[in-house]
């Protein structure tokens, strides 16, 4: 009961930010909304201990469906574009956790960045089909014909938030996250139990990647633009650090706060000349805070 209060509670605290907030907290708010089902997906992947440092790749194609769609055919529908990208999300997910089964720790890390950096290469260099290093426009979805517009926008990313957070329950009380506890910490003997080792990494590969897509989706529909940086090392790496940031924090809220932490963090860093060494610093100092406290 208390895990679908805190759904309703989240609901609550983005309504609020939508009333009482002027427009740019309308925009940030949105935002962290639809950037945190990215960060659901990175999470659901370190439950199985796989930091996935190429997630950003499954966020560029979510973003990528809309805006490919849009300029080569002019589609603005909203319900096609969430197909869309949550089938080339879950498929990119599900060829590259077939491709990654037989690797953990650092190689399955850095196998899934070299992917993702060949499809931040190929958006570059493919200008014809992407734009290039100018990405694409993202129009204002449509739903039935009608443009959601910026109330719209907002009450999809927060549906979208709300229906993960809904999700990840049902998924912490499932016997699939007790499979996934079991491989993180001890792989072999949870195979020798009978489980399907490189099945059930390829699934939650597709399912993580299905959610980042999503994400990169929701983004997009809040900045109205997509670049090749939505694929880039970078952005997989804010990922995987949102994500591990949640890991520390109540489920199934936890991937929201863990985004609204570190997007926050990131906006105070830019008033700095080193914003990199301003985020690493203050993360790691909660990190410490937050260990202090829990002895």
């Amino acid at each position: 009961m208390r895990g679908w209060l805190s759904i309703v509670m989240l609901a609550a605290a983005a309504a609020a930010a939508y009333v009482a907030g002027n427009q740019y907290v309308r925009f940030v708010t949105a935002y962290i909304m639809a950037w945190s089902l990215a960060v659901w997906g990175a999470q659901l992947l370190l439950r199985y201990g796989l930091v996935n440092f190429g997630i950003g790749a499954a966020y560029a194609i979510g973003a990528y469906s809309a805006g490919l769609l849009y300029r080569h055919f002019g589609v603005t529908d909203l319900t096609i574009h969430m197909l869309a990208a949550a089938a080339a999300g879950g498929l990119w997910g599900l060829l590259s956790g077939l491709v990654s089964t037989r690797v953990r720790g650092v190689q399955y890390a850095l196998l899934n960045l070299a992917l993702s950096m060949v499809l931040y290469g190929m958006l570059l260099k493919f200008y014809w089909a992407t734009g290039g290093s100018d990405g694409l426009y993202v129009p204002t979805p449509r739903l039935f014909g009608t443009p959601l517009g910026e109330l719209g926008t907002y009450l999809l990313a927060l549906l979208l938030a709300a229906a993960w957070a809904a999700l990840g329950l049902v998924y912490t009380q499932s016997a699939a996250a007790r499979l996934a506890d079991g491989l993180r910490i001890n792989e072999l003997r949870t195979s020798a139990l009978g489980a399907h080792v490189g099945l059930q990494i390829a699934a939650a590969s597709a399912l993580a990647s299905a959610s980042a897509s999503l994400g990169g989706l929701g983004v997009a529909y809040v900045t109205g633009h997509v670049s090749p940086q939505y694929a880039h090392w970078s952005t997989s790496g804010e990922l995987v650090v949102a994500a591990l940031l949640s890991s520390f924090l109540p489920q199934p809220w936890g991937f929201a706060a863990g985004a609204s932490v570190y997007q926050a963090v990131r906006l105070l860093s830019l008033q700095f000349t080193t914003p990199e060494l301003f985020v690493g610093a203050t993360l790691l100092a909660a990190l410490g805070l937050w260990r202090y406290f829990r002895r």
